[in-house]
C-alpha cells in the first residue's frame, strides 16, 4: 500500500514537473505599418479626397490635421471603402499646409492602428495680379501719368501712354503647423527648424522661395519665369534689382497677410501683351541654392504646384472671376494734327498667336461710354495694316465748341476673331 502510494506520488510529481515546464502563453501585436496617402479634389463633391489602397474594408479610421488658426481637426469613421480603395473628404483652405495623419484600424477593439500614413497637403494659394489698376487713376483705365510734349498740361502737342508697363502681383506666404516649434509658422527662410519637417532626411531642404511664371502671348511659347530669393533681411526677386513687399526676415508685415511684386519693363514686361497662364508655386532649395524637386519632399499640391493668378484689374470686371490672364495697356500715341484732327497712333499687337487681330480707336466726352458704344467706332483689321510698319494709326475729327476744345478721352483696344 505504501509502495503504491508512493508510486502514484511519484507518478504526481513527474505531471506537475511536466506541466510546469509548459511556457506561458505568450500574445504579440503587429506593428503598425506604413501606407501611402493621395489627395485629389474632387470637382463633384467640391472637396478633398484623402485615399489609400486596401484589399479589404477597415473597422474604422482616423483622420487629424491642423487648421491654419492652430486647431485640430479630427475625422473618425468617415471613410468610404470601394473598389480597393478608402477615401475620406473633407474641405481644406488655400495657404495652408496641412498636416494630414490617417489610422486605419483592422478592428474596432482595436487600440493600435494597422497602418499610418501622412503628408503635408497645399490645396491652393491665394495669388492675383494687376496692371490697369498700377497705371490708372482711380484704378481704372485713364493714364494717371502720361507723357506731354511739351511738359504742360493744356499745350501738350504729343501726349504717349502705356510707355512703361507695370504688373503688380500679390500672394499669401502658405502656413503650415510645426511640431517642433509648437505653433503655425510661415513657409520661410528663417523656419529651418520647421522646414526639416517637410524634409526628405536624404535630400536636406535649406529654404523654401517660390516662382512666378506667365507665358508671354496668347499661344505663345515664350515664358518669363521669376524666383525669390533672400538678401538680407529682404525677399527678392532672384538677378533682379526687386524686392518683394510685406515681408522681413521670413515674416509677414502686411496686415492682409500678403505680399506684393512689382514687375516693369526693366524685367521684361511688355506693353500690349497678354500674360497668359500666369502661376506660383513653391520651390525648396538646398545649401547650395540648387532646386529640390517637390516630390522629393513631403510636401505634395494641387494643381501640379502651379496656382493660378487672379485678375483684379477693374477694366476687366466684366470678364468674370476665372481670368487667368493679366494684360498690359496697349502703347498708343496721341498728335494733333490740325485745329480739330488728332492721330491716334498705336502699337501692334506683336507677342501671341491669334487667328486674327481687330483694333478699334475709341474716343468720347464721358468714360463710361467707351465701355458701353463700342458699336460707335470702326474695327480695324490687323491685316489691313502695313506688315513693314509696327504700328498703326488713326485720324480722329473732334467736334469743337466754337474755338474751344473739349475734353475727350481716347483709348484702342484690340479684338481677336471671337470677339
Amino acid at each position: 500500500m505504501n509502495r503504491a502510494l508512493k508510486r502514484i506520488t511519484a507518478f504526481a510529481l513527474v505531471i506537475v514537473l511536466l506541466l510546469s515546464g509548459f511556457p506561458s502563453p505568450v500574445i504579440t501585436l503587429a506593428a503598425t505599418q506604413d501606407m501611402t496617402l493621395s489627395v485629389v479634389f474632387n470637382t463633384l463633391s467640391n472637396k478633398y479626397d484623402i485615399s489609400f489602397s486596401a484589399s479589404s474594408a477597415p473597422a474604422y479610421t482616423d483622420v487629424r490635421f491642423h487648421n491654419p488658426d492652430g486647431t485640430v481637426t479630427t475625422l473618425t469613421g468617415k471613410e468610404v471603402y470601394l473598389n480597393n480603395k478608402v477615401t475620406i473628404s473633407t474641405e481644406f483652405l488655400p495657404d495652408h499646409i496641412y498636416d494630414i495623419t490617417v489610422d486605419s484600424y483592422r478592428n474596432a477593439s482595436d487600440s493600435e492602428p494597422a497602418y499610418e500614413g501622412k503628408v503635408y497637403y497645399l490645396a491652393n494659394m491665394t495669388f492675383t495680379g494687376e496692371s490697369f489698376n498700377e497705371m490708372a487713376k482711380m484704378s481704372d483705365i485713364e493714364d494717371k501719368a502720361p507723357l506731354l510734349d511739351p511738359n504742360s498740361p493744356g499745350s501738350a502737342v504729343t501726349v504717349r501712354s502705356g510707355d512703361d508697363p507695370a504688373i503688380k502681383l500679390k500672394w499669401k506666404i502658405p502656413t503650415f503647423y510645426s511640431i517642433t516649434l509648437g505653433r503655425i509658422v510661415p513657409l520661410t527662410i528663417n523656419n529651418n527648424a520647421a522646414l526639416n519637417e517637410l524634409t526628405d532626411p536624404l535630400v536636406p531642404i535649406s529654404k523654401a522661395c517660390f516662382q512666378i511664371s506667365m507665358t508671354v502671348g496668347h499661344g505663345s511659347t515664350r515664358n518669363l519665369n521669376f524666383n525669390t530669393d533672400y538678401s538680407g533681411s529682404n525677399m527678392v526677386i532672384a538677378d533682379e534689382n526687386v524686392t518683394v513687399n510685406g515681408i522681413m526676415n521670413g515674416n509677414v508685415t502686411t496686415g492682409d497677410g500678403f505680399v506684393s511684386v512689382t514687375l516693369k519693363k526693366e524685367q521684361g514686361i511688355e506693353p500690349g501683351t497678354e500674360y497668359e497662364f500666369t502661376n506660383i508655386g513653391v520651390i525648396f532649395e538646398n545649401s547650395a541654392s540648387e532646386q529640390v524637386p517637390v516630390r522629393r519632399t513631403k510636401l505634395r499640391t494641387d494643381s501640379d504646384n502651379r496656382f493660378m493668378v487672379k485678375n483684379i484689374d477693374n477694366a476687366f470686371s466684366d470678364v468674370g472671376t476665372s481670368l487667368t490672364s493679366i494684360f498690359t495697356p496697349m502703347q498708343m500715341e496721341l498728335t494733333k494734327v490740325d485745329t480739330d484732327k488728332v492721330q491716334v497712333k498705336f502699337k501692334k499687337i506683336t507677342n501671341g498667336v491669334y487667328p486674327e487681330l481687330y483694333y478699334q480707336v475709341q474716343y468720347a466726352s464721358r468714360i463710361d461710354d467707351l465701355y458701353t458704344q463700342t458699336n460707335r467706332w470702326v474695327k480695324i483689321p490687323n491685316s489691313s495694316l502695313p506688315t513693314t510698319e509696327d504700328y498703326g494709326s488713326e485720324i480722329v475729327t473732334i467736334t469743337l465748341n466754337g474755338t474751344q476744345h473739349p475734353e475727350e478721352y481716347f483709348r484702342v483696344v484690340y479684338f481677336d476673331s471671337s470677339s
